[in-house]
């Protein structure tokens, strides 16, 4: 049942879970764009998902499997062990955007770092890392070329 669309309410009774991975299978991958790429999952905005458990991890294209958009959402389970994830050089890809989210219920922290002395909203972030705390919370964070932000 291949299918490009979402679950219908009142509808696709026993199928929502077939009917969503497959939508979420077509939504989540890389697709060929020609002209100028805009933000959108068809650019690739949704292009790559990163699942962690390591107790470090950086963002970055040798870390996701290639993918050349530079946007990367990230799912990190602290259930384990705290996480620390440092962004990608905000100076080398402005107009990118990560997402950053803690999966589970622990009390372990997933704590955002950035490179150098890049700053996100302002904190010097090499140092003073951003932290989430409370389950299920993510942050959307964009480069403008010089240092991140909280979108």
């Amino acid at each position: 049942m291949a299918t490009n669309r979402l679950p219908i309410v009142s509808g696709d009774t026993g199928n929502w879970g077939t009917v969503l991975n497959s939508f979420l299978s077509y939504a989540l991958v890389s697709k060929t764009v020609t002209g100028t790429p805009t933000a959108s999952a068809q650019a690739g905005a949704l292009s790559y998902v990163s699942i962690i458990t390591a107790t470090t991890y950086t963002i970055g294209f040798a870390n996701n499997g290639g993918n050349t958009t530079g946007n990367e959402t990230v799912l990190a389970n602290a259930t384990s062990n705290a996480i620390a994830i440092t962004l990608t050089d905000a100076t080398a890809y402005p107009g990118i955007i990560h997402t950053i989210k803690k999966t589970d219920t622990s009390s372990n922290i997933v704590s955002i770092y950035t490179v150098t002395s890049q700053t996100i909203d302002g904190t010097i972030a090499s140092s003073t890392p951003i932290q989430i705390k409370v389950p299920y919370v993510s942050l959307s964070l964009a480069s403008d070329g010089l240092n991140w932000y909280v979108i």
